[in-house]
């Protein structure tokens, strides 16, 4: 079954902040080596579980500021009450201290951490690497079948926490979208 793409802002069947056009120009901007995968995928249909898997993980390893702006919508944005690096936005939050971004917009920087991560979880797919353990024999490196034999992954393996800390995070940093006391939640 085709996954169907929702960058509705706020809806309530809302799986992604970035397009997959937006996803494909970001690509196209990289260095061949780092989008090679991505822009390998023949259409939006092989695109889509990445996309869709990103916004999952974009959206529940990171603490946000601010509240959410309906009890009803599937993703954590569009929230009230964040702050704007640099001013400039519509609604003002702690009688008029700071200028925030729209309960109806999507910051440019969550969606180029969202695009970014599909990228990447697309070149550690075509790589053979669930590096962020959520298919079921993600821990398994190798499994035999007679006489039985598991081989599990070294837990220091741990490129997908990395990867979330050292360029995701910075990503939603840099919009002030998250609170900058701790990293990846685990």
């Amino acid at each position: 079954m085709a996954i169907t793409i929702d960058a509705t802002v706020g809806g309530t069947s809302t799986n992604v902040y970035a397009t997959l056009l937006e996803t494909d120009a970001l690509a196209e901007s990289m260095f061949a080596t780092e989008a090679a995968a991505w822009l390998a995928l023949s259409d939006d249909e092989t695109k889509a579980p990445f996309q869709v898997r990103a916004h999952r993980l974009v959206d529940t390893l990171a603490e946000y500021l601010g509240e959410r702006v309906s009890s009803t919508q599937s993703s954590e944005w569009p929230r009230w009450n964040v702050p704007r690096p640099g001013g400039g936005g519509s609604q003002f939050a702690y009688q008029g201290m700071y200028n925030c971004y729209a309960s109806d917009e999507i910051p440019r920087e969550l969606k180029l951490a969202e695009s970014q991560l599909a990228i990447w979880l697309a070149s550690r797919d075509q790589a053979g690497d669930d590096t962020f353990g959520l298919s079921g024999t993600a821990a398994l490196s190798a499994l035999s079948v007679g006489p039985i034999s598991l081989t599990f992954r070294d837990a220091s393996s741990s490129d997908g926490s990395t990867y979330f800390d050292d360029v995701i995070v910075p990503i939603l940093e840099r919009g002030r979208l998250i609170r900058t006391s701790g990293r990846l939640i685990r």
